[in-house]
């Protein structure tokens, strides 16, 4: 097992942008989104180090359980957690986020230390 807190991420409203290329329109990662990313992949890796844990390989089923600290009462999604947050994780933690199961467990509200708390661990079949 795994335990991971990190800042909240830019929602998924937050996470694109609109590119043209070649007279096409297309989506990437905003400046928010990307650096959000690299920050949670740098401290996921340095966790990851300090635990000893072996990035879980395609094919094994991992469980991330949430636990959310939100920085005031107003109504969130936390659905919009699911996208950025394995993204940031993979090839760190696991190989795929293909194979990763995400349980929302709780959620509060800390004014002075919002973020997330993720509790990772390969799923027994």
């Amino acid at each position: 097992m795994l335990k991971i807190t990190l800042s909240l991420p830019p929602s998924v409203n937050h996470c694109y942008r609109n590119v043209t290329r070649n007279g096409k329109i297309s989506r990437a990662l905003s400046r928010e989104a990307s650096d959000w990313k690299k920050q949670a992949g740098w401290l996921a890796l340095a966790e990851a180090k300090a635990k000893k844990w072996k990035c879980l390989p395609i094919g094994v089923k991992v469980v991330m359980e949430l636990y959310v600290y939100w920085p005031d009462e107003r109504k969130r999604d936390r659905n919009n957690l699911h996208k950025l947050l394995p993204d940031a994780l993979e090839g760190i933690i696991f190989e795929n986020d293909q194979y990763v199961l995400i349980r929302d467990m709780d959620f509060t509200v800390d004014r002075k230390h919002p973020r997330v708390e993720c509790v990772i661990f390969a799923k027994e079949e």
